[in-house]
């Protein structure tokens, strides 16, 4: 099918541009005013750097430095309400009446609170930030630095578990390079991906499992290990349809949406890390059995480390069954456990980093480096990632903002078999005969191979790995204008590049078993994936009465996912090389393009009624490549509604509860095929 045309957004963007315009003529006549002041500690009286300090029904708000002192400009006159806020403490509202002209101080002194209803929201298709007291929907915010006790945390999925609820992690299994899968309130689809929908700093981020990776029996890396989670501010994760409604026709999994850390003014602040780790398997592994029919008593029972079938013929269940011999002989061995046979080692984990962050009251920056090795309890199984971001944060102009970042992740991972696989480890020692058979003058690499389930030792399957190579870039730009005090319009956009090489090679004479093998082979698998990220939008937050506030936000969305991918396999290699090119038999050769575009636009409107009570309602509506001629547009809508019931002048004084809401929310999601 065709996607819609781009006019009809092209002409909304230029009615709002035209809105913008013309009201900015209206609102220069009008006289404006400073505020400024400081924000502290109540208990220390030390500056609170970081604090949010907003002019209520306007979209004017600032951010103290690292003085905790803060500027707005450009505040209408009149009587004012100046509110601060930061995660961790009390809001303070101060009424302030403003002369044209003039400047006026508004100081505040935080009390630390326990209660967090005064988390803060960051929209990432608006870029507009609401109290989490607002929201009717079912949301969770982890700030990594405040909620995250200090452990090893190694990827996203480390901090996310245990710490939401309704947010399950799924283990896939403990080799290095992989991850949990992630479902918020469980499974929504048999056919499609059930993995949540991902926003890092207002950017689409591909988070394919296994895209393009080689079978090795069921083993699935993830590209959110791709992600520094030292990098990592908060995690916001939003439940169910009510909650992720807004994100339209690929969010019926929930959202997550990921802030990195930004700079702050101030001298730069370096931190440097290492860490250091070692994992080890301590399962206490089943042995394997053989059982035997005496028939030669007097013969040895081991001849050349072997034992003597002559006079100790095998006996099998089936073999007493039909009473043709009885077990009065058995032996263990423990493929898994003996020194001899193990494959198991101490793994190792090891991690060093830094990053620095400052800047002045314009621009301020984050920048970070990280290089990391894994090693897996299997001595096949290694990673070495490398990675680096970089964060600007600047105020261009009074009334103008941008916000760009870059990071680069390259990544090795090598990857033995496992699971289900006949190259498995575990499944060749688990379903040995359960004798060990040492290697002979005629056999010296033959070690241990009559006792492996599938014929398979330790040795034999270190040749058989899968490697990935990544390259990946992430590019995101985000620009707020407000040309009036009450209407802020906000473009954001972004590329998620995934380049990546997944190839395994098996040089000839190496495994015994089929001729295809024997003849050693190579696989060779490459994807690149880009996925672009567009969004425009416009808000308007205006006091309707003294006791109404009124937020009316309205956007389009364009997001385009392309992947190229080619690959070919061919048996016959050439001993010590590894190409496609150098083998000469069951040649395959194939080469895939994908391609998916998704327009829509989205409306929201939230009312605030004395501060206490939040009632919002939305459209999101999408068409996408992938509906068919026939499908028509997609809607999303939702609505909810948050009481602060505890603040109301009538609910009782109750010592033991600190605060009380109450919400609802209803709404739809969905997924494109």
């Amino acid at each position: 099918m065709q996607v819609p045309s781009l006019k009809v957004f092209r002409t909304l963007a230029t009615l709002a541009l035209a809105f913008s315009v013309a009201a900015s003529g209206l609102t220069a006549q009008q006289g404006t005013a400073t505020v400024t002041g400081l924000v502290t500690d109540a208990a220390t009286q030390e500056p609170i750097a970081g604090a949010q300090v907003v002019v209520a029904g306007t979209n004017l708000s600032a951010l103290s430095n690292s003085e905790g002192r803060y500027i707005i400009l450009n505040v209408p006159v009149g009587a004012r309400d100046i509110r601060a806020q930061v995660l961790g403490y009390a809001p303070s509202t101060q009424s302030l009446t403003l002369v044209a002209g003039s400047s006026a101080v508004g100081n505040f002194s935080l009390a630390l609170s326990a209660i967090q209803l005064e988390g803060l929201t960051v929209n990432a298709l608006t870029g507009q930030t609401q109290r989490a007291r607002e929201l009717g929907t079912n949301s969770s915010l982890l700030e990594v630095a405040t909620d995250i006790v200090p452990a090893a945390v190694r990827s996203i999925s480390d901090i996310l578990s245990g710490r939401a609820e309704g947010l399950i992690l799924q283990d896939v299994n403990g080799s290095v390079g992989t991850s949990q899968r992630i479902r918020i309130r469980g499974a929504n689809s048999i056919s499609l991906s059930n993995e949540p929908l991902v926003y890092i700093d207002g950017v689409r981020m591909n988070t394919a499992i296994g895209e393009g990776f080689i079978n090795m029996g069921g083993q699935e890396p993830s590209r959110l290990n791709d992600i520094n989670p030292n990098d990592i501010a908060s995690i916001e994760v939003l439940k169910g349809p009510a909650a992720s409604a807004l994100y339209g026709t690929a969010a019926a999994n929930g959202v997550l949406l990921i802030t990195t850390k930004r700079g702050s003014a101030g001298v730069a602040r370096w931190n440097f890390y290492v860490e250091t780790g070692e994992s080890e398997d301590r399962t206490s592994y089943s042995p394997s059995w053989v059982s035997n029919s005496v028939v030669d008593a007097s013969a040895p029972f081991i001849v050349n480390d072997r034992i003597n079938t002559t006079a100790y013929p095998y006996c099998t269940n089936r073999g007493v069954a039909a009473g043709d011999c009885t077990q009065d002989m058995s032996q263990s061995f423990n493929g898994l456990l003996d020194p001899r046979t193990r494959p198991f080692q101490v793994g190792s984990q090891s991690r060093i980093g830094a990053n620095v962050s400052g800047g002045n009251e314009r621009m301020t920056y984050f920048i970070s480096g990280e290089i990391a090795n894994d090693e897996g309890v299997i001595n096949t199984n290694t990673e070495d990632k490398f990675n680096v971001r970089a964060n600007f944060q600047s105020a261009i102009r009074d009334n103008l903002d941008a916000f760009v970042t870059f990071s680069y992740t390259s990544s090795q991972l090598d990857f033995p078999s496992n699971d289900n696989s006949i190259f498995s480890p575990l499944l060749n020692a688990l379903l040995g005969q359960g004798v060990y058979f040492a290697p002979t003058a005629d056999e010296p690499e033959q070690i241990n191979r009559a006792n492996e389930g599938f014929g398979f030792n330790p040795t034999d399957l270190t040749h058989f790995i899968s490697e990935e190579d990544i390259d990946r870039f992430q590019l995101g730009m985000n620009s707020s204008y407000r040309p009036l005090t009450w209407l802020t319009g906000n473009i954001n956009m972004g590329l998620d590049l995934t380049v990546q090489h997944n190839h395994r090679t098996l040089q000839p004479g190496l495994l015994p078993i089929a001729a295809s093998f024997a003849i050693g082979r190579r696989q060779s698998d490459r994807t690149n994936s880009y996925l672009y990220t567009g969004n425009a939008s416009v808000t308007a937050t205006r006091q309707l009465l003294d006791w109404v506030e009124s937020t009316s936000t309205g956007g389009i969305r364009y997001q385009k996912t392309k992947r190229n991918r080619t690959e070919c396999f061919g048996a016959g290699l050439v001993q010590g090389t590894a190409s496609c090119g150098t083998t000469s038999s069951l040649f395959s050769v194939d080469e895939d393009f994908f391609q998916d575009v998704t327009v829509g636009f989205f409306v929201q409107e939230s009312l605030g009624l004395w501060d206490r009570l939040f009632l919002a309602g939305s459209l999101r509506g999408d068409d996408n490549s992938a509906f068919g001629e026939l499908a028509k547009w997609e809607y999303y809508p939702s609505a909810s509604v948050s009481w602060v019931v505890g603040e109301e002048a009538w609910f009782p004084d109750v010592g033991w509860i600190g605060d009380i809401r109450v919400r609802g929310a209803f709404g739809t999601s969905g997924l494109r095929p």
